[in-house]
């Protein structure tokens, strides 16, 4: 028998280089974690809690216990969910995508990676 467990897709910011970063964590994640930026490789400690990202690990949730290492593919300068473009100076959690266009500009953005460079990351 095959447990499956779902997964949040979100976006996160990171403030240091100015990109949005998409990914997915299991929800059963809940954990302080290293979630470095692929592309400038600055490392932000945050708190993952039921699969999504949020800002409490710097403070009351203890050492981080593993680094979450995105690909380069997962950036880009533009957001795809509009509450993280409108708070993007503000928020250091991650935004759930939940609509359907989202999820669907993602999956072309991911296919047109693999027919460029022949793989996902």
């Amino acid at each position: 028998m095959v447990i499956k467990m779902e997964k949040v897709f979100q976006e996160w910011w990171c403030g240091n280089c100015q990109v949005y970063i998409r990914f997915k964590l299991s929800m059963d994640w809940n954990r302080v974690v290293w979630v470095e930026c692929p592309m400038c490789h600055h490392k932000h400690q945050r708190y993952i809690k039921n699969g999504i990202i949020q800002d409490d690990g710097r403070y009351n949730n203890g050492e981080p216990v593993e680094d979450i290492c995105p690909p380069k593919s997962a950036c880009s300068k533009e957001a795809i969910t509009k509450q993280l473009n409108k708070t993007k100076y503000g928020t250091r959690d991650g935004i759930v995508i939940k609509s359907h266009n989202d999820l669907i500009r993602d999956n072309f953005l991911r296919e047109r990676w693999i027919e460029i460079h022949g793989r996902e990351s």
